[in-house]
């Protein structure tokens, strides 16, 4: 797909990592649907085209309108996808052809990135639904039928700890803290201590 058609959407300095799409299965149905007239119309060919220009227009009727369902479902699916950047995740929600919608979650905003594989179906092929929690206001991100979602979850977990650590180079460590405490104990007298613990 154009690489345009998402780079407008990106700042400045913003790397994408990864496109998600949802599993190509699901255009199955409407491929197997549409080859399906197809192949019916071929099957009347012989006898449509005896039948007069009209036949030949059904004909080529039943040809055009399956093809364009075709590639109409291919131009959704390809457009319907998730960005992971170095700086956040942008949802872009492709309805039909004249209808976007875009949503987007700094790393910093998310609360929670989960997944779920649901059925014999997609256990078998290994789609399911990422969903991300978002603080505040913002609407919650989610794609379904993504492949592998276990690896996408993984890579926003790690973008998301990676943006983290950028924005709080030195965090204290467990160790560090109790380090701190213990310090701070010994230069309190008990009877400070116990004053401390009264109030």
């Amino acid at each position: 797909m154009n690489k345009n058609y998402y780079s407008k959407n990106l700042d400045e300095n913003e790397e994408v990592i990864k496109v998600v799409r949802q599993h190509p299965i699901t255009m199955t149905g409407s491929l197997v649907f549409n080859s399906l007239l197809i192949l019916i119309d071929f099957f009347f060919l012989t006898w449509l085209f005896s039948q007069g220009w009209w036949a030949v227009l059904v004909f080529f009727f039943f040809i055009l309108m399956p093809s364009l369902f075709m590639i109409r479902s291919y131009v959704i699916w390809s457009k319907n996808l998730f960005l992971i950047t170095n700086k956040r995740v942008i949802d872009i929600d492709q309805h039909g052809l004249f209808h976007k919608v875009v949503s987007e979650c700094n790393y910093e905003k998310i609360q929670d990135v989960s997944f779920t594989i649901k059925g014999i179906f997609a256990t078998l092929f290994k789609f399911g639904k990422i969903e991300i929690q978002t603080a505040g206001n913002q609407t919650n991100l989610e794609i379904g039928y993504v492949k592998n979602p276990h690896q996408v979850q993984e890579l926003i977990s790690e973008e998301q700890r990676k943006v983290t650590e950028e924005n709080n180079p030195h965090p204290i460590s467990d160790e560090e803290l109790e380090d701190a405490i213990t310090k701070v104990k010994k230069r309190l007298d008990d009877d400070t201590l116990k004053k401390l613990f009264k109030e």
